[in-house]
């Protein structure tokens, strides 16, 4: 049961009752007015968020689209200019060309790019032409070891001149360059996170038994415990025939350290080619190299 003061006599009273059963002063029920003025402010303060993001919206659109139509006037302008002037910056363009201006000139060719307007004369074939020039000067200066850039450049003069033979020998040139430097950089950082190199590999087969065995360095920095060679024996053309698996010699390998491993498993008759990988005793392979 809710309580409240009486306002005579400041003893409680419940809600409900319609006099204080102390002094007798009559009371008057809750309205729930309060309530409602709070609802409302909230409401109004709602409101009032809401018009001023709605304004503000509002001008912003309005100051968009005047930028736009600022933009597109200007815009207008300028190709206007241009195709008031369209001949004498042609003859602009042919006489740079032919004093071999070519950077210049290609300002020019750019221009006439810029506003769609290559079809104007011969401006396409000066494109062309002058295009090739400015890349050919580019070549010169770039030397023959940065491949990346070479290749850049002659798939773009390739682009240009299509039927050109020595453009797409220098592309495939460059391009074969590029993967096999690629794919030493792929070996380097493979061998960057190995931890052992393997020195030496034979494998032989003697009195039924075919046996694997060479020399491995650890070449991390941590000592390596329980370190196992896992061998694999293929046929002619690459298919598994068995497999085998012993510890090295030494356990743990140290840093610096090299061991010899042996693997022996049951000749057959089909083994023609060997591999070797390495392992922790419980699982997990260890990244090894050989040179």
């Amino acid at each position: 049961m809710a309580l409240r003061k009486c306002k005579e006599c400041g003893k409680e009273v419940s809600t409900k009752a319609k006099a204080c059963p102390n002094c007798g002063a009559k009371q008057t029920p809750p309205t729930g007015k309060g309530c409602l003025i709070v609802l409302g402010v909230l409401l109004a303060f709602l409101f009032v968020g809401w018009f001023v993001s709605e304004c503000s919206q509002s001008i912003q659109n309005r100051e968009d689209a005047a930028t736009r139509k600022e933009v597109q006037e200007q815009k207008q302008k300028a190709e206007a200019d241009f195709e008031a002037a369209i001949d004498t910056h042609y003859k602009e363009l042919v006489a740079f060309a032919e004093k071999q201006q070519f950077k210049k000139a290609l300002l020019k060719i750019n221009l006439f790019t810029s506003f769609e307007r290559t079809d104007y004369r011969d401006v396409a074939q000066y494109n062309k032409t002058i295009n090739t020039q400015v890349l050919i000067e580019k070549v010169k200066d770039l030397p023959a070891s940065d491949i990346g850039g070479n290749l850049q450049l002659y798939k773009e003069l390739l682009d240009l001149n299509p039927d050109e033979q020595l453009y797409k020998n220098k592309v495939v040139l460059y391009q074969e360059q590029l993967e096999k430097e690629q794919k030493a950089q792929r070996q380097k950082d493979y061998i960057a996170s190995c931890q052992l190199e393997v020195l030496s590999t034979r494998w032989s087969t003697e009195y039924n038994y075919a046996t694997y065995e060479g020399q491995v360095k650890n070449i991390s920095n941590v000592p390596l415990k329980n370190v196992q060679a896992v061998v694999t024996w293929y046929d002619g053309n690459g298919n598994m025939i068995t497999s085998g698996n012993a510890m090295i010699q030494y356990n743990p390998i140290l840093p610096g350290q090299t061991s010899p491993f042996k693997v022996m498993e049951t000749s057959n008759p089909a083994m023609k080619k060997a591999g070797v990988e390495f392992s922790h005793l419980m699982g997990g392979t260890i990244r090894s190299y050989s040179k």
